[in-house]
Formats: structure tokens, sequence, C-alpha cells
């Protein structure tokens, strides 16, 4: 009877233990050189008191070089798939909030992980360790079987979706949304501040509906960037007149960028962004706005 090939075998699943290590070990590194902002983020995202934010901010970056541990051990149980699942939840979560999960702290490029990206990378690795933990069980299995080519082609997508994730960071780093952001005024907190106290501007916040209502900077107005009827609101709060300050999630996101190019093409002419976004107004004023449309 044929077996499976050993050593073609112990390649892939040594790529896919490379590449899983490889995650685990630079989102505990981000945690650990930006630990101040990863445990904010977290504070924020799951409205934990600083404390305990702390607190497991550390104990997540010692699991997941505990984590690294197990991987290359020679086989896995099953129960360490949920990781990547509960990992998937937090992301659908801070995606839905309009947060960063901060998962890997500021390093560069990683803290630039587009919503599509985090999705593939998470994919990836739940094919990749499901491989792990099943490959072992394989070996006695004939080449021929089906068992064996769907476990082999699990594994080789597990590889292709993490690389693949990996090689989208720098079409959605900070790099080329600075293409787009230069492009445009920006304003400090303090001055959007003033602005709301003042009534000298109108505050435009680019999130989608539900992640509006869920909060917003006091008074400002829901206009999503990739809204359809652009030229009617427009005309509704009589922007092209005004002063504007547009801003999205975070300095992560680049909505804020593509509505304000949007207004100025159509005939607004004094239009800023506000970069630090919710986040930073959450972060520092531990406001969650008015609430209010």
């Amino acid at each position: 009877m044929s077996t499976k090939p050993k050593s073609f075998a112990i390649d892939l699943e040594w790529v896919i233990r490379f590449l899983v290590s490889a995650i685990f070990i630079l989102s505990a590194l981000g945690k650990v050189t930006d630990h101040a902002s990863s445990v904010v983020s977290l504070g924020q995202l799951f409205a934990l008191p600083y404390t305990i934010a702390e607190i497991t901010v550390i104990w997540w970056s010692v699991v997941e070089v505990g984590l690294v541990i197990l991987v290359w051990k020679q086989s896995l149980a099953r129960i360490i798939l949920t990781v990547p699942l509960a990992l998937l939840g937090v992301t659908l979560f801070s995606y839905w909030r309009g947060l960063n999960c901060g998962c890997f702290g500021s390093l560069p490029y990683l803290s630039q992980f587009s919503f599509g990206g985090h999705l593939l990378l998470l994919a990836g690795m739940f094919l990749g360790m499901h491989y792990l933990t099943a490959s072992f069980k394989a070996v006695k299995i004939n080449e021929d079987d089906q068992r064996f080519k769907t476990l082999h082609w699990t594994g080789l997508a597990g590889i292709a979706m993490m690389v693949s994730a990996l090689l989208t960071l720098p079409f959605t780093s900070s790099d080329s949304q600075l293409k787009i952001s230069t492009q445009n005024e920006t304003v400090d907190r303090a001055t959007v501040e003033a602005a709301i106290a003042n009534h000298n501007a109108v505050i435009i916040d680019t999130r989608p509906d539900f992640q509006y209502k869920l909060g917003h900077l006091p008074g400002a107005i829901n206009i999503p960037y990739d809204n359809n009827n652009l030229p009617e609101l427009i005309d509704k709060y009589a922007l092209k007149n005004q002063a504007l300050i547009v801003y999205c999630s975070s300095a992560h996101c680049n909505a804020a960028e593509l509505l304000a190019e949007k207004l100025r093409e159509l005939g607004c002419k004094m239009v800023s962004v506000y970069p630090g976004g919710w986040e930073e107004w959450e972060r520092v004023s531990g406001r969650e706005g008015d609430g209010m449309k």
C-alpha cells in the first residue's frame, strides 16, 4: 500500500507551522512594543476598565507565545482551532463597532490590516491549523484516498490564504493612504472641539449608519463615503457654503479622505479631515458622542 509521502508532508507542515508561529509572535510583539495603545483599544472595544484591559493584553501576549510552542508539537488537539475562531469573533465585533482591536499594536504594516485582510489571514490560520491537527492521523492513509487529497489541498489553501493576506499589506498601509490624505487639510482634536462648541463647522461622520447610531461626535451628521445621494445631501445641508470637518473610524481608515475628495469635486471649498476619528475621540475624551442624529 502506498503511504503519504513523508518528506513532502514534513515540508508542508513546516511552512504552516512557520507562518502561524510568525503571526502569533508578531501579534505578541506588537502588544509589547505598543502596550498602552493596545490596552486602550481593547478597553474601548469591550468597555473594560484600564487595569482589566492591561491584564488582558499581558495575558493574551503570554498565551500567544504559548501557542507558538504548541504549534511546534508533533500533534495538536483540535481545541486549538477555537483560537482563530475566537479571533474572528473579535475582528467582526471591532468592525461592527468601528474600532481598532489593537491586535498588532502599531507595528509597521501589520497595524494597517484591512478588514478583508484580517478575514483572509484568520481563514488561512484556521485551515492551516486544521491541517496540523489532522495530518499526523493521516500518515497511513493511502495517497489516492480522497481524505488525503482533501487534507492536502486544505493545507495548501491555508498557506495560500495566509501568504495572500500578508502580501496585501503594502497596498493597505498608511504609506498608500498618505497619497490621499496629503491632498486634504487635516485638523486636530482641539480644533474639532472648538468647531463643535462654536458651531462654526459641520461635522460629518463617514462610517456606516449602524456604526454612527452606536455613537458619534456631538452634532455630527452621517454621510457614508459611498453614499449615492451625495449631491442631494450637499443641497439639503447647504454644505457648499460651510466649513466641513470629515472623520471616520480611526487613523487606519481612509473613508474620510475619500469623502472629502468627493465633496471638493462637487463644489465644497472648505473641507478638512479629522484623521484621529471616532477612535481618538473616545480614547481621549471618554465620551461616546451624543447618540443623536
